[in-house]
């Protein structure tokens, strides 16, 4: 018989089925940028009207004025852009965001990082002027304070903490007790952080006994695949100092980092001469 108690059930069960449904769809990396279409064939960019559309083509990301335009308002080649991107049926909406304002929805963030002559998709997080998200390999959301860590402890690397030691700004935590620059910082500055299972750049689902490379910038924190070379990184601070530059000091001992495929491997410590010839490695 069926009874008020069955239909309860039945009740219960369906929302919680509907909530493993939501959940899911909540944990869906957003869309990415869309290939430009048949239509645009000219990148002369001499289209004066308002930009409603970005694409992309040859690695290159296109302002159109819309998603059958046939030339470009301009291109993007170059820093860190981010974008909204949502997609129904097989239309596509899409904004570029301004950090300087808020960010609209979320789960839609995306991250491409461009050096000039190619954009590529990556991850990290961001922060408007209000709030910090993180856009993640599977999924983008807006941090909550509670998502902020107090401290940079080895089971925080990876995450946004508070360095109490500098007026609790905010910095990703690259190694106990060693943190990037703050977010806000407005200059530049690149490192090295151990591939940590789950961690949001890469998501570490192997290697994890190697190091990826973090690009830190004004309002974004962010992954980037390293070249295949050695590196100089100062050991205190996993910074990395590029291929030709290195410390000042003659007492210092960095660590000579190897990459390949955009994973790194700490393997031997140079003795540096006169801030630039490795005297010797152990």
């Amino acid at each position: 018989m069926y009874t008020h108690f069955n239909k309860l059930l039945w009740l219960i069960g369906f929302s919680l089925w509907g909530c493993q449904i939501i959940s899911l769809v909540e944990a869906a990396a957003a869309e990415a940028l869309p290939s430009c279409p048949s239509t645009f064939t000219s990148t002369s960019c001499s289209d004066t009207s308002a930009a409603n559309y970005y694409c992309t083509k040859d690695d290159v990301i296109y302002e159109l004025e819309t998603s059958e335009a046939t030339d470009c308002i301009s291109k993007i080649d170059s820093s860190i852009n981010i974008f909204e991107v949502s997609k129904s049926g097989s239309v596509y909406t899409i904004s570029k965001v301004n950090l300087a304002a808020t960010v609209g929805i979320a789960a839609n963030l995306v991250i491409y990082s461009c050096d000039g002559s190619k954009c590529t998709r990556t991850y990290g997080y961001i922060k408007d002027s209000t709030d910090y998200y993180s856009v993640g390999t599977s999924a983008s959301s807006k941090l909550s304070d509670s998502n902020i860590v107090s401290s940079c402890t080895e089971g925080n690397i990876g995450k946004l903490y508070k360095d109490a030691n500098a007026s609790n700004a905010i910095k990703l935590c690259l190694a106990a007790e060693i943190g990037t620059q703050s977010i806000t910082t407005s200059s530049s500055k690149k490192y090295v952080m151990i591939n940590k299972a789950s961690n949001i750049f890469t998501g570490g689902a192997s290697n994890t006994d190697k190091y990826i490379g973090i690009s830190a910038n004004e309002n974004a924190i962010i992954y980037y695949a390293i070249a295949d070379e050695s590196y100089s990184v100062v050991s205190t601070t996993y910074e990395n100092i590029g291929t030709s530059t290195a410390s000042a000091s003659n007492a210092t001992w960095d660590t000579l980092y190897t990459c390949s495929g955009g994973l790194c491997s700490g393997e031997t410590y140079c003795n540096l001469k006169n801030g630039s010839t490795f005297t010797g490695c152990k």
